[in-house]
């Protein structure tokens, strides 16, 4: 599975470049972990993440810069163990400098890795690894050589994450319509925009009368549905009855684009008799997005 949130990865010649300049001496050790990080590099970027993994834990054991647990815990998320992914994330917290450029996004992986454990059931109850022996001591460091000049940054760069979908976009619908009062029924269409919180429509409405109306509202999320609280303006040219009235609405999403909705309204329309002009109007309909802005 690969991750849906991804860090930029920094280990490599400017790592071991600094690693080199600070200890000066081991320089045979220094070679060893650069050469075990080309190794993980290159199986990484031929999506062996299992051997990747083990070329960069090998070559964090050799020489344990905090730098080298990003590629580990890029390894692991790579290869879907979140758990020991988040630990090597967190170790390098542990041990990373405060004003380390990479801490940020560190946080933003802990915090995301965090969010999909918690979804995820639980883990069904193993037997406790056997301890790993702790490693043995490094030898002593040699004299300080002369600063080396600073090496180009080798990155792994892991794909960014897709965007959420927006619900913003032009949308056409249909449905049917009922006035309670009136004890009538027709058909309407819809054509409108969503803009942020804003949904803006005008809708055509066909039945005993012919009819136009414009609906203005907000939208409020309410988990996966969202309500509508607007105003709608209505007209019947045919029988001179202008006015309108409060509206609330709610709507749930079915599948990408398309959702089903309800809405209420008490309309009041200046209109002759024997029409009713106070009336509770009720609609449902589908409406669907056709283009995303």
């Amino acid at each position: 599975m690969r991750a849906r949130l991804l860090l930029a990865l920094v280990c490599g010649a400017s790592l071991l470049g600094s690693a080199a300049r600070a200890e000066g001496g081991g320089k045979d050790r220094i070679s060893r972990a650069r050469t075990l990080f080309k190794d993980g590099k290159a199986k990484y970027d031929g999506g062996d993440y299992a051997g990747a993994l083990a070329s960069f834990q090998a070559g964090y054991d050799l020489l344990p810069k905090p730098e080298f647990l990003l590629n580990i815990g890029q390894a692991y998320r790579q290869l879907d163990d979140l758990p020991k992914a988040k630990d090597a994330y967190q170790t390098y917290l542990k041990l990373a400098p405060s004003d380390a450029p990479e801490r940020a996004g560190a946080e933003r992986v802990v915090h995301d890795l965090d969010a999909i454990l918690a979804s995820r059931p639980p883990a069904r109850s193993t037997p406790a690894p056997t301890p790993t022996p702790a490693p043995l001591p490094a030898p002593p460091l040699e004299a300080p050589a002369a600063p080396a000049p600073p090496a180009e940054t080798e990155i792994i760069h892991a794909p960014a994450p897709a965007p959420p979908p927006s619900a913003d976009g032009l949308l056409v619908g249909a449905g049917g319509l009922g006035e309670l009062l009136g004890r009538s029924a027709g058909v309407t269409l819809d054509a409108g925009a969503r803009l942020k919180a804003f949904d803006v429509r005008a809708r055509v409405i066909l039945g005993t009368q012919t009819g136009l109306a414009v609906v203005g509202a907000l939208a409020l999320p309410v988990g996966p549905a969202e309500t509508r609280l607007g105003i709608q303006a209505t007209a019947f040219p045919g029988i001179k009855g202008y006015g309108g009235g409060p509206l609330f609405g709610a709507s749930v999403p079915l599948v990408a684009g398309l959702s089903v909705g309800a809405d209420a309204s008490l309309q009041y329309l200046s209109i002759p008799a024997p029409y009713r002009a106070w009336n509770l109007v009720l609609s449902v309909g589908l409406s669907y997005r056709i283009l995303s802005l």
